[in-house]
């Protein structure tokens, strides 16, 4: 009778070397996984937000979230058959970097697209529009009929630490100084610092303004509501080289924006008519 010991072996050697590359491989499949990938292996959107009023709204007692981005993003959730896992709330300057560590899927809360955030991210389709504004100390009226004194080095701009209020104010005023607040501070201290003396201007849209004269009212003003600076587009921020999931969203978005879902949700929120509207491809006359 002949030794079976080398059959043994070899088979034993089999395993080893088959399950040290299965496990190469594995590890190389997980490592490569994209976002959109781990969305459908896990039927689950891990968001990264932030706080933002009116897109989203953060109860502080209860944590309860509501507003225009909550809102659209639990839709797209429910059309899609996915479940939304608010996973991370995260500072606008560091979105990116959650992305690189897997640590959510897509940001959702409004992001500014820009220049620079292009290449470290892709953007959706927009939502909607917002009028950006110049918003100062009531009273203050050096600015009212040339804006291009702000750009001067006397100046301070009141500004987020990597935020798009710190890329606008550098793009539009760049010889202008600047205060900095930490990424999670409430954004409404941006208004609190003008009217205080630490700065003279803030480069946000009306609707910071409306939600900081709640609680502070007449104390502040914007000098460019009939003449925005820009106009800014509302986007989800995911990560780059995302195709898949940004068809998956942008189908799913005009789908929302041609039923009337956003239009009806925006409404709901923007009470004040600060927002623009996207235009639909095609209405009846």
């Amino acid at each position: 009778m002949k030794s079976t010991f080398p059959i043994i072996i070899a088979v034993a050697l089999s395993l080893l070397i088959g399950s040290f590359l299965f496990g190469k491989n594995d590890q190389k499949s997980t490592a490569t996984e994209t976002a959109f990938e781990r969305v459908m292996r896990t039927q689950t959107i891990r968001c990264g937000y932030q706080p933002y009023a009116p897109a989203l709204i953060k109860d502080p007692n209860t944590g309860n979230m509501s507003g225009i981005f909550y809102d659209i993003t639990e839709e797209i959730g429910r059309r899609l058959n996915l479940k939304i896992e608010w996973a991370e709330e995260v500072g606008y300057g560091v979105i990116a970097e959650g992305f690189n560590t897997n640590r959510y899927d897509l940001f959702c809360n409004t992001v500014w697209p820009t220049a620079e955030r292009s290449k470290v991210a892709s953007f959706s389709m927009p939502l909607y529009y917002s009028p950006v504004g110049l918003i100062v100390k009531k009273g203050d009226h050096r600015f009212d009929d040339d804006f291009s004194k702000l750009n001067d080095p006397n100046i301070i701009f009141a500004v987020k630490d990597g935020d798009v209020s710190d890329s606008f104010k550098n793009d539009q005023f760049p010889l202008a100084r600047k205060h900095s607040i930490p990424q999670l501070s409430d954004t409404t201290q941006l208004i609190d610092d003008i009217v205080h003396g630490k700065a003279d201007v803030v480069i946000n849209e009306p609707s910071l303004l409306i939600e900081y004269s709640k609680s502070n009212p007449e104390q502040a003003i914007n000098i460019a509501e009939k003449n925005p600076v820009r106009v800014a587009f509302n986007t989800f921020m995911m990560p780059k080289n995302e195709y898949q999931l940004k068809m998956m969203l942008d189908t799913t978005l005009t789908e929302l924006l041609n039923n009337g879902f956003i239009e009806k949700t925006i409404k709901k929120y923007d009470t004040n008519n600060l927002f623009l509207p996207i235009s639909k491809p095609y209405e009846s006359k």
